[in-house]
């Protein structure tokens, strides 16, 4: 469980999610809440990918409308998704990674991060 960790406010690590793609998450704990009811990490804010630029954002903004418009009775969601991921990984969606977070099993065996501590912050 996510306790093991033993983190406290203002504690800083890097976390390597590792699905095809090495994607490194700079995390900052901004406040524990002990009694709160929710199971799960969630995100207050963020960045988009390291190097993306307005134009970047821009662009995979606009392929992705251009391929809703450019749908017909026959394009599949599985077709315009690839437009949503490119879209995803140049602009931070706060959202969709809470909605990620909640549905993590995080007794799961599978999710053991490496985790890098970056230090405290005091």
């Amino acid at each position: 469980m996510i306790d093991d960790f033993a983190f406290d406010a203002g504690d800083r690590f890097t976390y390597e999610y590792n699905f095809f793609e090495h994607w490194l998450h700079d995390i900052r704990v901004e406040a524990i809440y002990e009694n709160s009811t929710l199971k799960a990490p969630f995100c207050i804010s963020g960045h988009g990918m390291p190097g993306a630029t307005a134009a970047d954002e821009f662009d995979k903004t606009l392929a992705f409308l251009e391929a809703i418009v450019n749908a017909d009775d026959e394009t599949t969601v599985g077709e315009i998704r690839p437009f949503a991921d490119d879209l995803d990984a140049v602009r931070f969606n706060r959202h969709k990674i809470n909605r990620q977070l909640s549905r993590l099993d995080l007794a799961s065996p599978v999710l053991e991060p490496e985790v890098i501590w970056l230090g405290r912050r005091r």
